[in-house]
């Protein structure tokens, strides 16, 4: 596992428009550069060091391609500067390497902090003067210098703002999303003070009612050799008090139950955990959808803490997750949910992280469902196993 630190709120939406880009558009980016870098060999006539050139504009272009493929995975984001410091030193032998050093200019302001972007830049102009001061580049030396600062500082002015905008406009949803959690933190704690309060009074009306039923039993106790007529009537107050009970009763435990909670779409946890830079490799079970809502809720939360660990304790490793239904619980004959997660066992210097209460939650829901949980390390692999038992009709 490795020990880069969890990307921020921006870094992980940044790096889902990146990631996209990457699986759609990496080999058309690279192509592009490829064309340029074509365009930039046969542009010197008459050549004079067409050798030179093609070997330069062939690394080059695969200096493209390794740094687009590096931004898609924030592990990687460290060799960026790598990456950067390579193409500036083609950009200085040839200009079939100017186009992919000067993109990796705008790359890396896009991606890194400006204090590793300033280097990248910087590097990248003075390639390009160095190239201008040994081989002619078609103007005076001193316009190629001024272009050449100007169109670098332009690039890292155009991508520390890009990245400084999508910093901002992330953090911006983050407060949205937690002011919105807290509106609905407080009004969920309304509706509960609410139905407490409800259920206080009618509390009361229950115990008037019981204390009805208590006397009319405990008239028909003293007076056994009343008339039959009082004694059925007695009886009859008695069993309308106790029916009215039971209602009432029913009345006030529908009261303080909460409603039923929406249960957490599996795929969209994955699909979160995915924007927030944790490769996750899902198997779900389609059965699960038939479980009951307890059940599925048992899962959902299973899955969210075991990539929220994942995330926390193996940022950019990729998470295997096993979601099955079948019947090879712990006890022979029953049916039986199982959720398995794991991921690289973190490094020995690795950084330390506080112990959470999760795993402890985790385990007293599948305690109190009739399940259990296990976690700890199985072929060099943090695995979290949680076993739920499934009810029979519910499953399809």
């Amino acid at each position: 596992m490795t020990t880069h630190s969890t990307p921020s709120t921006g870094e992980a939406d940044c790096t889902a428009r990146w990631t996209g880009l990457s699986r759609a558009g990496v080999a058309v980016s690279t192509a592009a550069i490829a064309v340029l870098t074509v365009l930039a060999v046969v542009s010197e006539q008459p050549p004079q060091h067409l050798a030179l050139d093609v070997v330069c504009g062939v690394l080059s272009v695969l200096g493209a391609a390794f740094v687009l493929i590096s931004v898609s995975d924030v592990p990687r984001r460290r060799a960026l500067a790598t990456g950067a410091g390579a193409l500036a030193a083609l950009g200085a032998l040839s200009p079939g390497a100017m186009p992919a050093s000067t993109m990796t200019t705008l790359v890396v302001a896009r991606t890194m902090p400006l204090r590793s972007a300033i280097p990248a830049a910087v590097a990248g102009a003075a390639g390009q003067a160095v190239r201008g001061a040994w081989r002619d580049v078609g103007i005076g030396y001193g316009w190629w210098l001024l272009c050449d600062v100007g169109v670098h500082a332009a690039l890292l002015g155009w991508g520390a703002y890009a990245r400084t905008r999508a910093d901002l406009v992330a953090s911006l949803r983050g407060r949205v999303r937690a002011a919105e959690a807290d509106r609905d933190r407080r009004a969920e704690q309304a509706r509960r003070d609410e139905r407490l309060r409800i259920a206080r009074d009618m509390h009361d009306t229950l115990a008037h009612r019981l204390s009805l039923v208590a006397a009319s039993a405990g008239a028909v106790a003293y007076r056994p050799d009343a008339p039959p007529e009082r004694l059925a009537a007695a009886a009859l107050v008695v069993r309308d008090g106790v029916a009215e009970a039971l209602d009432e009763l029913r009345a006030v435990i529908g009261v303080l139950r909460d409603p039923e909670t929406t249960v957490p779409d599996l795929d969209t946890l994955v699909t979160e955990a995915r924007h927030a830079g944790t490769p996750v490799e899902p198997t779900i079970d389609p059965a699960v959808v038939a479980l009951t809502a307890t059940t599925r809720g048992a899962v959902a939360r299973t899955v969210q803490e075991a990539l929220t660990n994942a995330r926390r304790h193996a940022p950019g490793e990729v998470v295997r997750l096993d979601v099955a239904v079948d019947a090879g619980g712990p006890d022979t004959g029953a049916r039986w949910v199982r959720v398995v997660a794991s991921n690289p066992v973190p490094r020995p210097d690795a950084p330390a992280h506080r112990p959470g209460v999760g795993l402890a939650g985790l385990g007293e829901r599948a305690a109190a469902l009739g399940g259990r949980l296990d976690a700890g390390v199985v072929d060099a692999r943090w695995t979290l196993r949680v076993d739920l038992p499934v009810a029979p009709e519910r499953v399809g």
